[in-house]
């Protein structure tokens, strides 16, 4: 399949703002860049080294270049940041210095409580335990968005003369 640029796009990540900007637009583009960048420390710092060099460090770059990081990979990154965003974390928590439990060093100038690292980890098990069926998702999304992609085929409606007996002949 070719490379579909549309594919490219992942709201939760970063929207563009637009010109003139929509202020709701760089407001959640704020919120989710502090979730972006405190997930994408602990998951390459936590979980998978590989991944430092292949997820952008800005989220408005996400995913990058479109061969460096696998579906899977797409996937896991989506994934965590969706799971974080829906259930509305912060990775400092309002804090401005770490206390015990948080992370050591500041991600990106900011605090990153334990909780925020505890809820990342628990939406990295939640990934990995059902991780087909996220993978899946991406896929069939991947397939709905590509251009060449046939519209699906549905049965035909139901109709009231459905219910009608067929006429004698």
């Amino acid at each position: 399949m070719t490379h579909n640029p549309k594919c490219d796009s992942f709201p939760d990540i970063w929207q563009d703002p637009g010109t003139p900007v929509d202020e709701t637009k760089r407001q959640a583009n704020i919120a989710h860049r502090r979730v972006y960048q405190a997930a994408r420390y602990i998951l390459i710092h936590d979980f998978r080294r590989d991944l430092e060099n292949k997820i952008p460090r800005e989220p408005k770059d996400f995913p990058g270049n479109p061969s460096q990081l696998s579906d899977e990979d797409i996937a896991l990154v989506v994934a965590v940041h969706g799971i974080l965003i829906a259930d509305n974390w912060d990775p400092s928590m309002g804090k401005m210095t770490p206390t015990q439990g948080d992370l050591p060093e500041k991600v990106d100038g900011m605090v990153v409580d334990r909780r925020f690292v505890e809820a990342t980890v628990a939406a990295v098990k939640e990934y990995t335990s059902q991780n087909d069926l996220f993978n899946q998702c991406f896929r069939l999304l991947k397939t709905e968005t590509a251009p060449s992609a046939a519209p699906p085929t549905y049965p035909p409606k139901y109709t009231a003369s459905d219910d009608q007996p067929p006429a004698n002949p």
